[in-house]
């Protein structure tokens, strides 16, 4: 396995600017303890299971049952992953990327990211923490069907999690609108929606920008949030473009951010309002590529959270739950707030400057209530 080192690094975007050279910082090397935790979590579900198959060599992968539940859950093993690691969903997705076990093409993976043995998910439990993924929950009592559709299925990031604050932004409400430039000329971002916090009809956008960048002057100025995953902000990406090393496309810009006050989130995953997961980087990486190569925003990103729910082991819960009211109304929202006019939607002109966005009272209201609630306990 690799070296784990302590990162040393500000938690905030003004201690992460490109103009500072004085910050001390112990770069991660080659390895992430939440990829030994899930090789942990892998063994564990081994252990309440026996091989239903012998091994097929040092390269075959071998199909562990998990006993002692109401439904056997197979699980595969890679004695090729190099990490060593592995994968940890459903055998029927396994199957897609492990053809000698099976011939058999699932109409319903049709779309989605291609697995490989190294990628890895599990649910969580109500772990909150940096670098986790929030997925939107579809078992609670009452959905985001009629109000704030964009929670409905969301794949939330994780970017800062204290006592007092979480921050995360929503991955999967790509855009096709754009923000230009004011430093790099003839320079436009495409930007997907983070979340109704200071987002896109705000007058002070909070803009976050991750990427996978590993020059020292982007590390430099980033703030990492997991393995091959950190964010900076619009105006550093902005220079490092500038300065040349980087390229618009090595970004992935969103609007906005989702945040929850002290043991709020807490009680949401009590009432089955969200499922926690934890997943890999390349996972991840793999799912914003789809989504810069021309997503269609109509579609509200549902495949990332299928395909979240799938590798979690959810997947009868996702198919239960596909193509109903709450589904139809985020698309509704996504046509209404995510596809430009020119593309025949209603959010509005592509080109758009953060100097010229409106407020909304709406979330303006929101973001007062927000702020309230952060207030600490006497």
């Amino acid at each position: 396995g690799g070296k784990l080192s302590l990162s040393q690094r500000a938690k905030s975007p003004e201690s992460s600017s490109l103009d500072e050279d004085d910050e001390e910082e112990v770069i991660l090397q080659d390895g992430d303890w939440r990829d030994f935790r899930a090789k942990l979590v892998m063994n564990e579900k081994k252990s309440f299971g026996s091989p239903s198959a012998p091994p097929s060599g040092n390269n075959g992968p071998r199909s562990f049952t998990k006993t002692g539940s109401v439904e056997d859950e197979k699980f595969i093993v890679d004695d090729g992953d190099l990490d060593g690691i592995g994968s940890l969903f459903r055998n029927e997705f396994v199957e897609e990327i492990a053809p000698s076990t099976s011939s058999r093409t699932d109409p319903d993976l049709a779309g989605m990211t291609p697995l490989d043995p190294s990628q890895w998910a599990y649910d969580s439990g109500d772990v909150i923490e940096q670098g986790a993924v929030i997925l939107g929950g579809v078992e609670q009592q009452f959905g985001f069907g009629l109000r704030q559709q964009y929670f409905h299925k969301a794949a939330i990031l994780v970017l800062d999690h204290s006592d007092k604050f979480t921050k995360g932004i929503i991955l999967n409400r790509p855009s096709d609108l754009t923000l230009e430039d004011d430093i790099n000329p003839g320079v436009k971002w495409r930007i997907s929606f983070g979340g109704d916090v200071e987002g896109l009809h705000s007058r002070h956008p909070d803009i976050v920008c991750l990427h996978s960048l590993k020059n020292e002057k982007a590390v430099k100025a980033s703030i990492s949030v997991m393995k091959d995953i950190m964010w900076t902000t619009f105006d550093n990406a902005k220079k490092l473009v500038k300065s040349g090393v980087a390229q618009v496309s090595d970004f992935w810009v969103f609007v906005g951010y989702a945040g929850w006050a002290p043991g709020q989130l807490k009680g949401e995953l009590k009432r089955n309002s969200w499922y926690m997961v934890a997943a890999d980087s390349g996972t991840l990486l793999k799912e914003l590529g789809r989504q810069s190569e021309g997503s269609d925003p109509r579609d509200g990103g549902l495949d990332t959270w299928t395909l979240l729910m799938n590798m979690i082991g959810r997947s009868e819960t996702a198919k239960e739950f596909s193509g109903g009211f709450d589904d139809l109304m985020l698309k509704e929202w996504a046509f209404t707030n995510l596809l430009s006019t020119e593309a025949g939607g209603g959010a509005g002109r592509q080109q758009r400057d953060p100097d010229e966005f409106s407020t909304n009272p709406e979330l303006v209201e929101q973001l007062l209530s927000l702020l309230e609630s952060r207030t600490e306990p006497p």
